[in-house]
């Protein structure tokens, strides 16, 4: 196998992969939510959705650091939102929301086209168009003009 049949292989196991996570993911934050608190960024992972905030520069949270699973209530967040605000001191606070669903859909796209290239032509048929080439000796699709197999083995294909 070539490495770039090999690539094209991986991609799409992986893209199918991490479609699915994204999936489970997405459901199980309908009802728990995952956050992460360090000093200049918080992530939670809520709602369907990836919501950060961060400071820059740096400012003294506080709060306690680390990981935390809560309880939350069913939600979906379908709507992306990204917003930059200063405060009195002039640091600039930032807030993404990035909805899982988005994605989802940024992932899978391009996985559905690479298992979509690779899907293989039933016996019979043109490979380019479908047609059934039963009974076609001309070695030509009549539905596309796609040379259907190669003259020199004066058959058709099987």
């Amino acid at each position: 196998m070539q490495l770039r049949q090999k690539l094209r292989r991986f991609a799409k196991w992986a893209g199918l992969v991490v479609c699915a996570l994204i999936v489970a993911v997405t459901v199980a934050t309908l009802w728990c939510a995952v956050e992460c608190d360090l000093p200049r960024l918080s992530v939670t992972l809520k709602a369907g959705g990836v919501y950060a905030f961060w400071v820059n520069p740096p400012y003294e949270n506080p709060g306690p650091h680390g990981w935390a699973v809560n309880r939350s209530t069913p939600a979906l967040e379908l709507i992306p939102d990204f917003s930059v605000m200063r405060d009195r001191n002039g640091q600039g606070v930032y807030h993404a929301t990035i909805p899982l669903c988005l994605l989802l859909v940024v992932v899978s796209v391009p996985t559905a086209l690479l298992w979509r290239s690779d899907r293989r032509s039933r016996p019979g048929c043109c490979t380019r168009c479908g047609y059934n080439l039963t009974g076609n000796v001309s070695g030509v699709c009549p539905e596309c003009g796609h040379k259907a197999w190669s003259a020199k083995h004066n058959r058709a294909p099987t």
